[in-house]
């Protein structure tokens, strides 16, 4: 079972897109997978004033992992839960893949035509 770890934009580019994320990642991986994110993605998106991206997380039901961790950001978070739970990381952030791919965490990000790619 693959455990995937959402972070915030990845929420919000699935959302924006219209990516029905269930049926792109049944396409693009061999293994059945459950979706997470972090009870600070949900506050990042109110921050951002993204609370309609909230909705999404609800109706693919994504699990929220409830996080003790203040003051720590919340991308050093998802490398920190990743890491430590053998999680892969959906994002399509820059910053965020190098962190991961430097701390051998697998990421998923969007590829061509309505399909993901896994970065090693």
């Amino acid at each position: 079972m693959i455990r995937i770890l959402l972070d915030t934009n990845f929420l919000i580019y699935t959302f924006d897109t219209k990516m029905d994320l269930h049926k792109v990642l049944d396409s693009s991986l061999l293994e059945a997978y459950e979706l997470y994110c972090t009870d600070k993605n949900l506050e990042e998106l109110n921050r951002v004033g993204r609370k309609d991206v909230l909705g999404l997380v609800k109706r693919l039901n994504i699990a929220v992992l409830k996080t003790e961790e203040q003051g720590l950001p919340v991308d050093d978070l998802l490398i920190k839960i990743a890491k430590e739970r053998g999680f892969y990381i959906a994002t399509q952030d820059r910053v965020l893949i190098s962190k991961a791919k430097n701390a051998s965490i697998p990421v998923i990000a969007k590829g061509n035509k309505n399909r993901v790619k896994i970065v090693l």
